[in-house]
Formats: C-alpha cells, sequence, structure tokens
C-alpha cells in the first residue's frame, strides 16, 4: 500500500511540534528537500482533524499519515487506510472500558472507532487503573495532565510507525520528533529522536540517551535545529 520510503524519513507529531505559536516550518520543508527525505505524520488527531490542520496550516502533503495516536493509518497521498493495521485495531472491546472511564472522564469531542478519547488528569487515571481487569486489553496514554487516549494493548505511535517501515523493501534511517507524553513511544523505539524545546518532561528525562537530541528552539524550529545536527552525524546506521 505505501510507496518506497527514501533514503531519510522524518516521523513528526504535529502540534506542539511541527505547529507551534507562529513559528514559520517552510525553513524545514526546505532543509528535508535537499536530502529528499521522506516524510510521515503521526498524530492524536483523527484524519479529518488532522487533514483539517495540514490545510490550513499549509503544510506538505505526507507519504504516510498516523492518526489517532496510532490507531489508524492512511496513505498520505490517496489518503486510503490500511485496511489491515485497522482490522488489528477494532479487535479490541472497548465497551465495557468505556462504561469504567466514564465514571473519571470527560469524553473529548470527537468520533473515532480506534480509541475512547477523553479529558482527565492524573489523579482520575490513577483511580480508573485501578478499576481496571487485569484481563483489560488495553493501554491508557496519558498526556498535558488532560488528554487521555485509551488504546487496544500495545498499540501506540511507534506500533504504527513500525508496521509501516515493515513494509518498506529497503531501510531508511528515520528521525522522530515530538513534544508531548503520547510520543514517548517514538523515543523509546530506537529511532533518532528530536524534543523539541517545548516538550514536556517525560521526553526531556531521555537527555542523557545518546540518539535523542533536545532541541533550543521551539516548534519547527527545533525539528530544524535537531535535523540537522543529527544528520551531520558521522557513523549513524539505519534501523
Amino acid at each position: 500500500m505505501f510507496r518506497q520510503l527514501n533514503k531519510y524519513v522524518l516521523a513528526t507529531d504535529l502540534d506542539g511540534t511541527i505547529v507551534h505559536d507562529d513559528i514559520p516550518h517552510a525553513p524545514l520543508w526546505q532543509e528535508l528537500a535537499k536530502e529528499q527525505a521522506s516524510l510521515i505524520y503521526i498524530t492524536g488527531r483523527t484524519f479529518s482533524s488532522a487533514q483539517l490542520l495540514i490545510q490550513q496550516a499549509d503544510l506538505p502533503t505526507p507519504d504516510v499519515l498516523i492518526c489517532d495516536v496510532g490507531g489508524a493509518i492512511y496513505d498520505g497521498h490517496t489518503h486510503m487506510l490500511d485496511e489491515t493495521w485497522a482490522r488489528h485495531v477494532l479487535e479490541a472491546d472497548f465497551s465495557e472500558v468505556a462504561q469504567i472511564a466514564e465514571q473519571y472522564f470527560t469524553p473529548q469531542p470527537v468520533t473515532t472507532p480506534f480509541r475512547l478519547a477523553y479529558y482527565g488528569d492524573e489523579q482520575a487515571v490513577e483511580a480508573f487503573k485501578q478499576q481496571l481487569s487485569p484481563h483489560a486489553s488495553v493501554d491508557v496514554i496519558h498526556s498535558s495532565n488532560r488528554d487521555v487516549d485509551i488504546m487496544r494493548r500495545g498499540v501506540d505511535k511507534a506500533a504504527a510507525l513500525e508496521y509501516v517501515l515493515a513494509t518498506q523493501l529497503e531501510p531508511s534511517r528515520v528521525i522522530v520528533a515530538g513534544d508531548s507524553e503520547n510520543d514517548y513511544s517514538l523515543f523509546i523505539s530506537g529511532h533518532e529522536g528530536i524534543a523539541v524545546a517545548n516538550a514536556c518532561d517525560t521526553l526531556y528525562a531521555l537527555a542523557h540517551q545518546p540518539h535523542i537530541y533536545i532541541a533550543q528552539q521551539q516548534g519547527a524550529a527545533g525539528v530544524l535545529e535537531g535535523w540537522r545536527a543529527l544528520t551531520q552525524k558521522e557513523g549513524m546506521t539505519f534501523k
């Protein structure tokens, strides 16, 4: 389904990472063009919301669009949903979990079959986890002390990215970028990573890792800074 990715790939979150405080992102795309880098967006937004942001922020069309915190994967050019991954995600039965979640969280105004989306603080998340059955096949991702995403167990941004990369005939050098807790899986996946200056403490805590670059600049400027720093390093290998 997915076309062959190029030698370099930027797999990046959108909100807070690329789109942040009116920081211009055109210089980043110009830099990526020099390497003919492929582009993957990995966002917590639904497909329709992500498409709206791409249009409103005048972002380039990605080669792959991963939405719903990894719950859904689309070809960036044809907008076709990857049905194999979707079937895997939709095998999860959220009905019983949803009944418990409604006791602790406020529903987000989104409609998606690929995850349960709520608002809640850390205290509510911990209380909810205590009520979950040990056999509940879900993971809870809590971001910005507000966003609560309940996913099929093992489904997150990194899992979706690895699924896409497994379809490729040739390996690529993948650099990930993010700012929030729902990007954490990307940063522990083994790929080089760029945490922008406005990133959360969870990502800053990975600063000691040699493959993680903590940018001094925020938003797209930080991604550009990190991209230049990482691609200029010698001896880096393909994963």
